[in-house]
């Protein structure tokens, strides 16, 4: 879900949008356009600005209205990871209001709360939100207290069902794309699928990526809530749940959750629960062939019908018993929850990086010390022989500080890519299942070890030939070695 602060923190684009807005504005109202579509208050919706307090911040939204006399039921939108800006949601809550449904859309708070990976956040603090909303649709007059309900998508299927088990004046809820494992757990299935989508199947790759990098950055804190568990909160919700999700959903694991979330609600005793899978559904429910691109920008056929209905009825007095739609088959299973440990943790990885780059980079800084000296001091020392093994510790030096550097940035950068909205692009070819960046990386990690090995057999045989000075070089470079290694196979760097 790390694409969602990606997607919306560029300022040109959302720039370039309002200026393309404004001027359709005014040419609507200056030419006829008889096919001009009808949205919002075209179709009898009105639009009512309204503030409500969560906890310790003033939170702002809109809410749509649709015609008609009488109290209506009302449901407020939770919006997932990422700023949380109401009109995320707005497409959809159009189509709740045209079917009669009262539909709050606000904004996430920004105090307390980080839309980015790093920084504070809390799925309860957003429950205490989401149940904040509730309370506030419940004091409109055109809205019926006891019939006012929760969707959330994405991280609002962790925070939904959390506020439902906060305050009993949550009537129902429903989940789109909601989520039975930990977020450590569904970023890493949905990085194996991304690999997978552009084939990229080596083992190694994948280990890299989805366990050693998401190690990393839970370790270090990059992560909000990596081990937060829903299936004690599941197990606690009472009302009546309709569960959605894309068939073709590759940012979730939709099966394993449907399944685990089928069994947490049994276990708990609710028998008013509803599974639905839409075909050709991403991750938001958008049409797709394949998850990663959408063919139309509008909503799957099915989806919102099967939502709008499920509320009208709940809200009717039907009460649905439970109902479970055959859960497609999901080719790999999610990963574990990361918890990191040992060799996991960000600053023993960080100390290792230190070391071996600061053994491999002092080879060279020496070199250059003296040759800075000599050109510019004018001082030099005496002449001595060259050492016979200077290329190999030389070509150590230069190899060694590339791949630390390359290595660092080409992983994390893809890993954020491979969460991002552009996640189909990939912009790297793939040989052998690898990208072609990766399998440079693993050959040139083992040529580190090779000419680590060369260096020794050389030093050994040419050790007479060698000043005491150099040798203390070498022995540092080698060092740099020693540190490596491990290093390197714990990234997959010497695997397969």
């Amino acid at each position: 879900m790390l694409h969602k602060w990606i997607l919306y923190s560029g300022s040109r684009p959302r720039r370039m949008f309002m200026i393309a807005l404004a001027l359709t504005v005014v040419l609507s109202n200056t030419i006829d356009m008889p096919a001009r579509a009808q949205t919002g208050e075209d179709q009898g919706i009105r639009e009512e600005e309204v503030s409500f307090q969560g906890k310790d911040v003033t939170l702002h939204g809109t809410v749509l209205v649709p015609e008609g006399d009488g109290k209506h039921p009302a449901i407020a939108l939770v919006a997932g990871a990422g700023l949380g800006e109401r009109d995320a949601n707005r497409k959809l809550a159009e189509e709740f209001a045209n079917a009669g449904i009262v539909t709050l859309i606000y904004d996430k708070r920004t105090k307390d709360y980080s839309a980015a990976p790093t920084g504070p956040r809390s799925f309860s603090l957003l429950a205490d939100d989401a149940v904040a909303a509730v309370r506030k649709l419940q004091t409109l007059s055109y809205v019926d207290p006891a019939s006012v309900g929760l969707w959330g998508v994405s991280e609002g299927g962790w925070v939904v069902p959390l506020a439902a088990t906060k305050s009993d004046d949550v009537a129902f809820i429903i989940t789109l794309a909601g989520t039975g494992v930990s977020p450590s757990a569904q970023v890493g299935w949905s990085v194996g699928e991304a690999l997978d989508y552009h084939g990229v199947t080596a083992r190694s790759i994948h280990r890299a990526l989805v366990e050693r990098a998401s190690s990393f950055i839970v370790s270090a804190e990059l992560m909000a809530e990596p081990a937060y568990d829903p299936v004690p909160v599941l197990e606690k919700v009472k009302q009546p749940v309709l569960a959605v999700w894309g068939a073709k959903d590759t940012i979730e694991p939709a099966s394993e959750s449907a399944t685990i979330m089928q069994a947490a609600f049994e276990r708990g005793g609710n028998q008013s629960y509803t599974l639905r899978f839409i075909q050709n559904g991403d991750h938001d429910c958008f049409a797709t062939q394949d998850g990663f691109t959408r063919t139309t920008g509008d909503f799957a056929p099915g989806c919102v019908t099967i939502m709008t209905a499920w509320v009208t009825a709940v809200t009717s007095g039907q009460i649905p018993q439970p109902a479970v739609d055959p859960i497609p088959t999901q080719a790999h299973r999610a990963p574990d929850t990361v918890r990191p440990k040992g060799y996991d943790l960000w600053y023993v990885q960080v100390g290792n990086m230190v070391l071996f780059t600061v053994a491999f980079m002092g080879y060279g800084v020496v070199a250059m010390w003296r040759w800075a000296k000599k050109k510019f001091l004018h001082r030099s020392a005496a002449k001595t022989a060259p050492s016979p093994v200077r290329w190999f510790a030389r070509s150590l030096a230069i190899a060694g500080t590339a791949t630390w550097v390359y290595f660092n940035y080409y992983l994390f950068s893809t890993y954020i890519a491979l969460n991002d909205s552009d996640r189909h692009v990939l912009g790297d070819a793939v040989i052998a299942g690898r990208t072609g960046t990766w399998l440079t990386l693993q050959i040139v990690s083992l040529v580190i070890v090779v000419l680590g090995i060369l260096l020794v057999v050389g030093w050994w045989q040419k050790r007479n030939q060698i000043q005491k000075a150099e040798q203390v070089r070498l022995g540092v470079v080698l060092a740099g070695v020693v540190v490596f290694i491990p290093w390197a196979v714990y990234w997959q760097l010497l695997t397969p």
